[in-house]
């Protein structure tokens, strides 16, 4: 047989006897016994045939409204073919391709088939519903895949058969999300333009510089995210917990609203929204907090808007004055974080003459900080107002021009007016002793070329003026309310604070941020978490040694080191009592002093690198720097990581268990590195490298999307509650909300008269029906968010209890049977269904509205 054909006949040989086999194989499939699948739930209509394999989808559940929870049990029929992945489907909308996880015992199963192979084949698969799908009943379908790509169908019980999807937020529009782009790649883009190449030669100085152009596009890029909607407030989680009572059209994006903002999303931006909502818009006194009304101006941080020469101090309220509810929310979002950072860019440019990339590296990781966004951006804004001041008294200093004076002075005088509206002496006690002495030592060092006349005389007063206007207006308005929460026990009393309760490893803590800004436990939240990578020993190196280096101390640097001695003796040690009482530190909280303490360490880093940058020791490559320098750059850097890592042992044992030991070792490398480039002046890179590291933990915290631009009731509740335009003279419907306080706070945000909720100043006219003796004021009179409950009390009560269960918290118990409902001075009773079968038989109460969730009772006489 020739060679030709023993290599067409061998290939036909072995075609021909795989055909075979296969048919084979074929056959005794069709011949296997069937598995038995009628026992139990589990096997609940199955098929007559099983070739592949055989499942059952027992149980489909939506949980969070974006979670499908999908639980039953799934087997190969072939003990060779294992189960591999799986397929869902929404209707016609493939929701998840993957993995089922490691499968469960089901021993029920495996009985009731009679396949013991069958016993590891339960499953419960977590699926991540994507926004898009529309609203309304949906099917569920599933499949799994074996090894050998073979498929099976599985059949659904009924609790399985399908799911109701909720409607969703809007998703923002694409051209929302181009502003979005822009926002962000202009001012980015910009500093990175001037990173890579110089201004153009060719153009005069005074009309090109590439700081010129980056600030530009940092207005531009405020003013896109102002015109797109755009904010990162954790409003939504208000909103998500109120959905059975308010509407809106919110629209989330990215990230989700942070719980731990609690002041945020849950007080001061529904606050706002309410004056919006009220009639007339932005009143002083606000008539739908409790029985007559909340004093706005007692509202600190960036303040609620009011209509009143007042509200020119609060420039994060000027949106609601010029915008819609949408972009006005947006601008009171962004500004904080835009005028902070703007405020300190230029001052670390004019003070320590730093070029202005590395100013803007060093502004962002304050004003962009753990800390501050773990805050909402109030730390940023807080010190921009002390900062711009600075930087205005020292503009009127050097000017010879009446124009520049008089501007200088006003806005410096506006300046100490909005600082002292922030109305967190917790942060302006702290900032005022850093920042007034770093402003005496700036005068004195830039003495010659300052200027003492008629000029200076002017916008000093004038500065005086308009500080005592905006104060005298404020004062008006808020004066009596102020008086009022002085007398409370909280915040009122809060004024005898000594410090030295400060955890030993609390200046290490801002190492952890990228697990503890994301994780909360009852030893830490991720508000008293959030911090700054502090580098006080490298620095303290760094300075000593350049100090020694030019054989001279400077001035600067020495008020910034008493700075941080006296803090940290302030916040570990203590101080005496008199000296806290004498010297306001009585009211700054041991553990609200990072902000400072970051902005002193911002302070320092910005002076070496200005010493350096000014030429008073050239910054010497790493060849040419001697062999002490590196043994003393490895000794603080070794030193360093020591300190870190002893301090990591001390924390508590739930905050060590989030400590991964990459975590650490990752922290303890980037500490060792920071700490050995500061003492080898590679100030540049230590910077940008500690910027990056800020700024990637603490951007994913921050939710992003689209603020709503309308917040109403459901029309369920609003035909019963809300006061339309039409209405203005007609006294409010006013409500009381039952346990529900995100309720309470959304209603009222939403313009529905509301009894309980959150206010500054006790409501002192409703505890006086209460409580009338005042013989539990020492509870009520206080900050609190106000919690209406139903409980069952002894006969020995009046049928209401009043207790504190934290510093700021009231919650005030009603017997359902016995309790005068009344004396709550409200039209209406709001309560969440499952509590409504309490008051049924209520005499005092008839039902309004039934609704799945909630129930809204008349009380007394009609409301309309």
């Amino acid at each position: 047989m020739s060679l030709l054909r023993l290599r067409v006949l061998v290939p036909m040989l072995w075609l021909s006897l795989l055909l075979a086999l296969s048919a084979i194989s074929a056959v005794q499939a069709q011949e296997a016994p069937e598995p038995q699948a009628d026992a139990a739930t589990a096997t609940a209509d199955a098929p007559a045939t099983v070739v592949h394999g055989q499942g059952v989808l027992e149980k489909a559940i939506l949980q969070n409204d974006n979670e499908l929870w999908l639980t039953g049990w799934v087997a190969s029929a072939r003990p060779h073919a294992f189960i591999s992945s799986a397929k869902v489907w929404l209707g016609d909308e493939l929701v998840y391709q993957g993995r089922l996880g490691y499968l469960r015992q089901r021993p029920d199963v495996a009985e009731a088939t009679g396949q013991p192979l069958w016993l590891a084949s339960g499953f419960h698969i977590q699926i991540a519903l994507p926004r898009s799908l529309p609203a309304g009943p949906a099917p569920v379908r599933m499949e799994a895949m074996t090894g050998d790509g073979q498929t099976i169908a599985l059949l659904s019980q009924p609790e399985a058969a399908q799911v109701t999807l909720p409607a969703h937020a809007p998703v923002p529009d694409w051209r929302f999300q181009i502003l979005l782009a822009l926002a962000v790649l202009l001012p980015a883009g910009s500093f990175a333009l001037g990173v890579l190449r110089p201004a153009p030669a060719h153009l005069p100085a005074w009309r090109w510089s590439d700081s010129r152009r980056f600030g530009f596009t940092l207005v531009l890029s405020f003013a896109l995210l102002v015109l797109g909607g755009w904010s990162g407030t954790s409003l939504g989680a208000l909103l998500d917990r109120a959905a059975p009572v308010v509407q809106h059209d919110m629209a989330p994006w990215l990230g989700e609203a942070q719980p731990v903002r609690g002041d945020e999303w849950q007080v001061i931006t529904p606050m706002a929204i309410a004056q919006t909502q009220h009639l007339p818009a932005l009143p002083a006194r606000n008539s739908h907090y409790g029985l007559s009304g909340h004093d706005m101006g007692v509202v600190g941080m960036t303040g609620v808007p009011v209509a009143s020469g007042a509200a020119l101090a609060k420039p994060a309220t000027w949106g609601f004055f010029a915008f819609e509810l949408r972009h006005a929310l947006a601008w009171y979002w962004w500004l904080p974080f835009f005028a902070g950072f703007g405020a300190l860019w230029l001052l670390l440019r004019r003070w320590f003459g730093l070029d202005w990339r590395l100013a803007a590296l060093l502004s962002v990781s304050v004003v962009a900080s753990p800390y501050s966004v773990s805050f909402s951006g109030w730390p940023a804004y807080a010190l921009f107002f002390p900062v711009l001041g600075l930087l205005m008294l020292e503009q009127l200093g050097r000017t010879t021009r009446w124009s520049v004076a008089l501007a200088a002075g006003t806005v410096a005088g506006w300046a100490g007016a909005g600082f002292m509206l922030v109305l967190y002496p917790g942060w302006q006690v702290a900032l005022a002793y850093l920042l007034l002495p770093l402003g005496l030592v700036r005068g004195w060092q830039c003495r010659h070329s300052l200027h003492a006349g008629w000029r200076q005389l002017g916008g000093l007063l004038l500065a005086v003026v308009t500080l005592l206007a905006l104060a005298t207006s404020w004062w008006l308005d808020a004066g009596e309310a102020v008086e009022r929460v002085r007398h409370t026990v909280y915040p009122g009393q809060r004024m005898l604070e000594t410090g030295g309760y400060i955890d030993p490893w609390h200046l290490s803590k801002g190492l952890t941020n990228a697990i503890t800004l994301f994780r909360s436990s009852e030893w830490m939240i991720p508000s008293d978490a959030g911090s700054f990578i502090f580098l006080l020993l490298p620095l303290a190196a760094a300075v000593g040694l350049r100090w020694w280096q030019r054989r001279a101390v400077d001035g600067m640097a020495v008020v910034l080191w008493l700075y941080l001695v006296f803090a940290l003796g302030y916040m570990f040690v203590g101080i005496p009592a008199w000296v806290s009482q004498h010297l306001f530190w009585g009211m700054v909280p041991a553990y609200r002093l990072d902000i400072a303490l970051g902005l002193a360490q911002t302070l320092l880093l910005a002076w070496l690198a200005g010493q350096t940058r000014t030429g008073a020791t050239a910054s010497p490559s790493l060849a040419a720097l001697s062999g002490r320098r590196w043994l003393l750059a490895a000794l603080v850097a070794g030193a360093s990581v020591w300190l870190a890592v002893r301090d990591f042992s001390l924390m508590p044992a739930p905050v060590q268990h989030w400590l991964t030991p990459a975590l650490v070792l990752w922290m303890c490398l980037l500490l060792a590195v920071l700490a050995a480039a500061l003492l080898l002046e590679q100030y540049r890179h230590a910077i940008a490298l500690y910027t990056a590291v800020t700024l990637g933990m603490a951007l994913p915290f921050n939710p992003l999307g689209q603020a709503p631009s309308q917040l109403e009731p459901v029309p369920a509740l609003a035909k019963h509650l809300l006061v339309h335009a039409s209405e203005a003279d007609t006294p409010p419907v006013r409500v009381a909300v039952i346990a529900e306080q995100a309720w309470a706070n959304a209603l009222t945000a939403a313009g529905v008269a509301v009894l309980n909720g959150t206010f500054y100043e006790p409501p002192a006219d409703f505890w006086q029906r209460i409580d009338p003796t005042g013989t539990q004021a020492q509870i009520h009179n206080r900050y609190q968010h106000l919690i209406l409950q139903l409980e069952s009390l002894p006969d020995t009560t009046p049928g209401w209890r009043v207790g504190s269960p934290h510093l700021d918290g009231v919650v005030l118990s009603l017997d359902p049977q016995r309790f005068d409902f009344s004396l709550l001075g409200v039209q209406a009773l709001l309560v969440e269904s499952g509590r409504a079968t309490w008051l049924h038989d209520h005499p005092q109460l008839a039902l309004l509205e039934s609704q799945a969730d909630w129930q809204l009772y008349q009380i007394g006489p009609s409301i309309r």
